[in-house]
């Protein structure tokens, strides 16, 4: 498996149980990378999150205290840290397949 290929999977496996900051993504990437001893930079994490979410495997929202207390949102890279992410089903189904 190449390195672009782990880091794709550990970006969508950050974001299978709940909805998570790029900040959360970025921490959590930051640790299961440096186990697996794969550097990367921030724009390369976001350049992932963006290819997953046009994949259909992650959608990104805009979280409020106030009704509708979540929305889906449009993903730029402008906006990565004012929204949350979320794997799709079909996201889970591929985190599933990579944990079987």
């Amino acid at each position: 498996m190449s390195r672009e290929q782990i880091l794709r999977e550990m970006v969508l496996s950050s974001v299978a149980d709940d909805y998570e900051s790029f900040e959360l993504i970025e921490e959590q990437l930051a640790r299961l990378a440096g186990e697996a001893k794969i550097n990367f930079t921030a724009d390369q994490l976001a350049a992932h999150l963006g290819d997953l979410i046009r994949d259909g495997l992650v959608r990104a929202y805009v979280l409020s205290p106030q009704p509708p207390h979540v929305r889906v949102a449009e993903f730029s890279p402008e906006r990565l840290d004012e929204l949350w992410y979320l794997a799709t089903p079909d996201g889970l189904k591929v985190v599933k397949a990579q944990e079987g």
